[in-house]
């Protein structure tokens, strides 16, 4: 009994830490983790648009000055890093979003033990955010889980901070954010902002000291917060400087800041257009993809009025500081996933969502057990009774979610114990689960693969192009892959053409179309790897006609088809 009170309440002894570090760790890998996690479509633009950058690393290419990265430079190193020690392949690739993607869930069940009051409700979490959020073809293929951890880790030793006091977690919060910068960018700009809110409310919810010790706190602060930043960005600036590559750099992070969002933003569903759809039926709508979509708007409104009123009546630290800097974070993350609402990148942005549901409900149910008798007497019944309605509102709106929410991959929450009872048996594509027997997978014939399985018709395809660059084509020297296979650059260790290995890429902002076109004029290649099918990235833009007319015009005008394999295109520069 003491043990189970221990594991139930967030006690601290031998049992729980064995629990906390051990046992729960290995229980949420064992629900993500898949055997056929290697298996299915090998989609090239995704495995493509990594491996092709980390192929230019090991050649010696710097970010930005040489090739555009899709992500921040410290992903392509810290990948290139783990290619290096575990083999350049795309299982290894794969291998690496997969325990990655884990450590996110994992980061978060200890975010969880360090703000909630029961261990249960940590324990909770990451299982409802696996079911939400957990797409197993997307986390082993795609850098958008990872990226959010980073900014999950920074988060969480923000609110270390706010709980311990301790100036070390401060500057560790701030290490955390430059990471994150330089990680995926954006996931590091809401931190910094979130670092510098943590500032200022630590020294406002300090009233006791003064306007003037209030200040000289804040200063204090965000002079350790910053120096946290410095330790990683001075030496990063240098070495980029000293390579000519920093002001590449600020003007690629600045484009993408700028222009990444509108290039990529598909329009939202109406809300009341949804409900009309459903017949009116509260039910049916509260099960949509549409109130999931819409959700967290109200959901993030509330919080601010609570964070406000916490802020204002000076409540817990927690309340009056942590909750509002999640809530921040948790806006930005959802305004940012709102790019593309149908993709895994608006999944991910539910993660700071679901902490503070957790959080709300479990705050509801402790407010309704602790005032259980006083709802008796009539003395205090008035003086609860808003609280009592308030609590009964958040857990009953929140659990209703939580329960009855569209589950994108498994449909529900029977959908996803289905899954995890024959997962084994089961092939992710995309979005969609199907049958591993209904898929005819082959292993391929290609030093880069990797003991992979994948579609026989894919597999035979690639196995086709990357021979004929390798025999057509000599060490070193250039082919350009339009619109979205940098994946051959990396297959036949070619160098890409221009900065852009996935060239349609080039599409988010007017400064790189005209670069990637001028670079095609002055010096074009000898090979053109060309699919006239629609690209994955012309589709996830919404668009009908391919991305970059007039470099497919280029390419029609000065090569001519010299070979064929599936959807793939060989053109050779006409002399």
């Amino acid at each position: 009994m003491k043990i189970a009170y221990s594991l139930l309440h967030n006690r601290f002894n031998l049992m729980s830490r064995i629990f906390d570090f051990a046992v729960f760790p290995v229980i949420i890998f064992l629900l993500a983790f898949s055997v056929n996690f290697s298996c299915g479509v090998i989609d090239t633009m995704e495995s493509g648009q990594y491996l092709s950058c980390v192929n230019a690393v090991f050649h010696g290419n710097i970010p930005y000055r040489d090739f555009i990265p899709p992500v921040g430079p410290f992903f392509i190193w810290i990948l290139s890093i783990a290619l290096f020690l575990f083999g350049k392949t795309i299982y290894t690739l794969k291998l690496y979003f997969l325990i990655a993607t884990i450590a996110v869930y994992i980061i978060l069940y200890f975010f969880g033990r360090s703000l909630y009051r029961f261990r249960i409700s940590a324990c909770i979490l990451p299982v409802i955010a696996l079911v939400e959020t957990y797409n197993p073809f997307w986390a082993t293929r795609w850098a958008g889980y990872s990226r959010m951890g980073s900014g999950l880790l920074g988060l969480f030793l923000q609110v270390i901070y706010i709980k311990k006091k301790n100036p070390a977690y401060l500057f560790l919060a701030g290490v955390a954010a430059a990471f994150a910068l330089l990680y995926g960018i954006d996931s590091g700009v809401f931190l910094i902002i979130c670092g510098l809110c943590l500032c200022v409310l630590m020294g406002l919810y300090e009233t006791n000291k003064g306007s003037r010790g209030n200040a000289i706190n804040i200063i204090q602060r965000g002079i350790i917060f910053c120096s946290g930043l410095a330790v990683i960005l001075i030496p990063f600036m240098l070495y980029m400087a000293f390579n000519k590559a920093f002001l590449p750099y600020l003007e690629g992070t600045y484009l993408v800041m700028r222009y990444h969002m509108p290039a990529w933003h598909t329009p939202l569903p109406s809300f009341l257009g949804s409900f009309e759809y459903y017949n009116n039926s509260i039910w049916l709508f509260f099960s949509s993809d549409e109130f999931r979509i819409y959700m967290p708007r109200i959901f993030y409104f509330l919080a601010a009025i609570y964070a406000i009123y916490a802020i204002k009546n000076r409540k817990s630290i927690i309340d009056s500081v942590a909750i509002p800097v999640i809530v921040v974070y948790g806006i930005f993350a959802y305004i940012s996933a709102c790019r593309v609402v149908q993709g895994p990148q608006f999944d991910t942005g539910f993660l700071p969502l679901l902490l503070l549901l957790v959080y709300f409900i479990e705050k509801g149910v402790i407010f309704l057990v602790s005032n259980r008798l006083d709802f008796m007497k009539k003395e205090k019944f008035k003086k609860i009774a808003f609280g009592g309605i308030i609590a009964v509102f958040v857990i009953l709106i929140s659990s209703l979610y939580i329960i009855y929410s569209y589950k994108r991959v498994y449909g529900s929450w029977p959908g996803w114990l289905e899954y995890q009872k024959n997962k084994n048996n089961i092939i992710p594509v995309y979005s969609s689960l199907r049958k591993k027997d209904d898929i005819k997978l082959v292993t391929a014939n290609i030093k880069g693969f990797g003991p992979i399985l994948a579609n026989e018709d894919e597999v035979r395809q690639m196995e086709a192009v990357t021979e004929y660059l390798a025999n057509n084509t000599s060490k070193g020297e250039p082919v350009f892959t339009f619109p979205e296979h940098g994946l051959y650059n990396f297959l036949a260790d070619r160098p890409a053409a221009t900065r852009f290995y996935i060239a349609a890429y080039a599409h988010t902002a007017d400064k790189w179309k005209k670069e990637l076109l001028s670079e095609l004029q002055k010096n074009p290649p000898r090979y053109v790897v060309y699919s006239r099918q629609l690209s994955h990235v012309a589709k996830n833009a919404r668009k009908k006609n391919e991305l970059l007319p007039e470099v497919a015009v280029f390419i029609l005008e000065n090569y001519h088809l010299e070979k064929e394999f599936g959807r793939i295109g060989i053109y050779k520069r006409n002399l």
